[in-house]
């Protein structure tokens, strides 16, 4: 019976229950709103999201503890950015920085792409690329790196499509087309100009004498040596090798023509222009692909030697040294124009006896001059007043000096005689029909 005066003790309990509720609330609250802060972004419309808690379209009015809170701000096409909001700000404004999408390519895909020298991923990739201006996208299969200069000012994508060279079949490699800095000196007097090469293939080495002999066979099968002319010639021969120094293939009593044993992997030399022209051309009608044969441009063989990047010599800009070319050094007993390295090889090396370069092109530096197809080199390319049988050749041979073998060294002579130092390889375009 309960006591008059007393207090009814059946509220007792749950009043305590509920003060112990509300100062279970207060200490689990870990910071109480001093403010209200307006948070404005450029461009509007991005998400702000606070830390530990959920985002908000700005602008809008941001609710801000004691410590202030750090907010995310986002934006597709934009850089995100971050930054620390305090209660006593009044108003916060946010800027975001536009990126630039570039799409990057290749064939084949797989290809790490760097921008600035940093990595960026592997083809196919789309990039971000937040700073305006000029930048260089690399991308890089195997040895090979291809490297393109984009420049960022407008708020527009951009896309990259790098076509890396590969091997095609038939001793050929496919170049793909671009635009570099065309040195064409010196021995010509050619002005540096930014030029275009469009894809094209090109003979992984030099025409072999074997290869040649295949095609003296083709057109020539019954040959006999002219005891006239001696050592082997014969008139057709003689046409083709207009040289006076002993040649490397011979007809022989049997019938037809043999290269000199030992020498099948050398390549040809004492060839004429009209001799490499007319290869090409039979080439092009045995090959029994789309190819049609020729031989390079200036253009084409300097684009190839140098991959397009201006570098000095086929494998870069260090100095040459014997295990690089085959030139006039210590070996050679005519000149010896480089006394201080040796490459092994009096004159002439087996094609591809020595490295290639990132191309996968060998012997595009010393073993033999190589003629292209310019007749004047290519009539604006060469000084006025060359006459028409003034071909152009590249590459230097192993009589040349090491500065003579540069991707840009250049050599003009008569293209109706051949040379001991001199011979060629075939270019090729996917043409025909």
């Amino acid at each position: 019976m309960r006591r008059a005066g007393l207090p009814d003790p059946s509220w007792v309990l749950p009043t305590e229950l509920c003060l112990l509720a509300a100062a279970l609330a207060l200490l689990l609250v870990p910071d109480w709103p001093r403010g209200f802060v307006a948070v404005q972004t450029i461009p509007s419309g991005s998400t702000v999201t606070p830390e530990d808690s959920p985002g908000f379209r700005a602008p809008a009015w941001l609710p801000v503890p004691e410590g202030g809170v750090r907010i995310t701000v986002t934006l597709d096409g934009y850089s995100p950015a971050d930054t620390l909001v305090l209660p006593g700000d009044r108003n916060v404004m946010v800027y975001l920085d536009y990126v630039f999408p570039v799409t990057v390519t290749s064939r084949p895909s797989g290809a790490a792409v760097l921008v600035d020298g940093r990595d960026a991923g592997t083809t196919p990739v789309t990039l971000g690329i937040a700073e305006p201006g000029r930048h260089v996208v690399s991308a890089v299969s195997g040895r090979v790196e291809l490297r393109e200069t984009i420049v960022l000012a407008a708020n527009t994508p951009s896309s990259i499509h790098f076509s890396f060279p590969s091997e095609a079949g038939g001793g050929l490699v496919f170049i793909p087309g671009g635009e570099y800095e065309f040195q064409g000196g010196p021995g010509g007097g050619l002005p540096p100009r930014t030029v275009s090469v469009g894809d094209f293939y090109l003979g992984r080495t030099e025409v072999t004498n074997l290869e040649f002999c295949n095609f003296l066979n083709s057109m020539d099968p019954r040959a006999v040596p002219d005891p006239v002319l001696g050592s082997g010639k014969t008139a057709f021969l003689s046409d083709l090798f207009a040289c006076d120094y002993p040649l490397e293939i011979a007809a022989v009593e049997a019938g037809g023509y043999l290269v000199n044993p030992g020498r099948e992997g050398f390549p040809v030399r004492g060839v004429t222009y009209a001799a490499c022209s007319l290869y090409c051309d039979w080439l092009t009608l045995v090959d029994g692909s789309r190819m049609s044969f020729k031989l390079p441009s200036e253009i084409e063989w300097e684009y190839a030697a140098s991959t397009g990047d201006g570098r000095t010599w086929p494998w870069g800009d260090s100095q040459p040294d014997g295990s690089l070319l085959n030139c006039s050094d210590a070996s050679e007993t005519i000149a010896a124009r480089a006394p201080e390295i040796s490459d092994g090889f009096s004159e002439t090396s087996p094609a591809g006896s020595f490295p290639g370069n990132p191309w996968g092109l060998m012997d595009m530096a010393g073993n033999v001059w190589e003629w292209c197809s310019d007749l004047q080199g290519g009539g604006s390319l060469t000084p006025q007043g060359a006459p028409d049988t003034i071909g152009c050749l590249r590459g230097g041979s192993w009589l040349s000096s090491p500065g003579d073998c540069r991707c840009a060294a250049r050599l003009l002579l008569d293209a109706g005689l051949g040379y001991p130092f001199a011979g060629f390889r075939v270019a090729a375009t996917m043409d025909r029909q």
